[in-house]
This record gives structure tokens, C-alpha cells and sequence, in this order.
């Protein structure tokens, strides 16, 4: 199989567009709209566009729309991938992280031998998912053969499993505040919640995609099969235990 794929080599696309079709969702000012997948256009996807993560616009009343899929990936086929192919790629798996951090977890009480409250916050629901987005996936009509499907499955497979690493991390970070009331401290422990769960996630988004890269590159883009059938080991076990650690 001679097959070309170039995760990397994005082509067509604005900024946005080349973050999500790498599964990265962070504004390029952080995280300042909040954790949720859709707070970045007001929580109104469907009315709102953001296309350079600065601001949200009105969304044009025709065109191609991005709907997010929990598609299994053992049901994955050619007929999901609805983008329009792009640079030199052959197929591309477009994937993007959800993110619902639930109803954070907050313990307060008095210091112990002098004034003030002590608090601590976590998200303990917290919950990740990667989700398959087929505007932005496709694959070359003459290039849908079957080996390549599997290459493009194990790509949403270990999507799956960095979100499920990643939410396994997200769930047990704490955030710790104190202060001389107890609403005073528990909002500095949602706080210091919260700047952690931003630090992190930058750092997990990149493991993920050099995870992802790793695996390009050790396959040759799904045409050196005995590496093919490795990785296909690897991300069972992955699977199994939930990360790569």
C-alpha cells in the first residue's frame, strides 16, 4: 500500500480550522472562555462561529457544518468522511476533545489553632471524549481501500485513549484556597482548580498529538504493515488500562 499522509501538512484551513482538525480546542488567549466545548460562541453553536478564537460572529446560513460524532470506531467507514480531501494526504481522521468538567466538589472548614477557612476542589466527574468530526475528515476516492481504513480507525482509537487518559488526570487534580470566610476560601480553591485544570490541558493535548505523530511515523502512514500490527497491539492495551503510562 503506497499510501500518503501527512498529518501535519494542513492546507486550506484558517486557524481554527488547523487547531480542530488537530484535535486542539484552546483559544489563542487560553482558556478564558471556559472549559466548555461550546462556551467559546456563547454556548450557541449553532447560531455563533468563531473562526479565530477571538471573537464570536454570526454563523452564515449556508455552508458545511461541523456535528461531532461518538461514532464507534469499529463502526468507523469510508461513507463517515465527508470533507473534501486537502494538500497531499490521501485520508485524514479529524478528531476533537469534548470537555464537561460537571459540578466541581468543594470541602471547606475552620483552620485549626487560629482564624480562617481552608478549602479544596476538584472536578470528580470530570469527562472527556474524542470525538470523530466527518466535514473535516475525508479520503481520496480512489485511496478508499481497506488497509487505510484500519490506519485511520487506530487514529481515532488513540484519540480515545489520550481522552480517556486525559480525563483520568483532570479528575484528580485539586485546587486548595484559603481565606477569613469560608466563601472566600472556597473560591479561591475553584480558583486554583481552575488554573491547574488550564495548565494541564495543554500539556496532555500535546502528549496526545505526539502520540498520534509517533504513530505516522513508526507506520509510515499505514503502509508498513508489520509497524501497522504493532501499534494495533499497543492501543488495545491502551485501551484496556486506560492511557499509555
Amino acid at each position: 500500500m503506497a499510501a500518503k499522509r501527512t498529518s501535519n501538512q494542513v492546507l486550506g484551513f484558517n486557524r481554527r480550522d488547523r487547531l480542530s482538525r488537530l484535535g486542539i480546542l484552546e483559544e489563542p488567549m487560553g482558556y478564558v472562555a471556559g472549559l466548555n466545548l461550546y462556551e467559546y460562541v456563547d454556548s450557541s453553536p449553532t447560531d455563533l462561529l468563531d473562526p479565530e478564537g477571538l471573537a464570536p460572529e454570526t454563523r452564515p446560513t449556508t455552508g458545511p457544518t461541523t456535528n461531532p460524532s461518538d461514532i464507534p470506531w469499529n463502526q468507523l467507514q469510508w461513507s463517515n468522511f465527508k470533507g473534501t480531501p486537502a494538500g497531499d494526504d490521501d485520508a485524514f481522521t479529524a478528531w476533537q476533545m469534548s470537555r464537561d468538567p460537571g459540578r466541581p466538589d468543594v470541602k471547606s472548614g475552620e483552620v485549626q489553632c487560629g482564624k480562617g477557612f481552608w478549602a479544596v476542589a476538584k472536578y470528580p466527574n470530570f469527562v472527556v471524549k474524542a470525538l470523530f468530526v466527518p466535514e473535516k475528515s475525508f479520503v481520496r476516492a480512489d485511496r478508499a481501500i481497506d488497509p487505510l481504513l484500519n490506519h485511520e480507525r487506530l487514529h481515532l482509537r488513540l484519540a480515545r485513549v489520550g481522552a480517556a487518559r486525559e480525563q483520568t488526570a483532570l479528575r484528580k487534580i485539586e485546587g486548595r484556597g484559603s481565606g477569613g470566610t469560608r466563601p472566600v476560601a472556597e473560591a479561591a480553591a475553584r480558583k486554583d482548580l481552575d488554573e491547574k485544570i488550564n495548565a494541564a490541558l495543554s500539556r496532555l493535548e500535546n502528549e496526545v498529538q505526539a502520540k498520534q505523530q509517533e504513530y505516522d511515523n513508526a507506520t509510515g502512514s499505514g503502509t508498513n504493515d508489520a509497524e501497522q500490527a504493532k501499534w494495533e497491539k499497543l492501543i488495545a492495551q491502551w485501551e484496556s488500562r486506560g492511557g499509555w503510562d
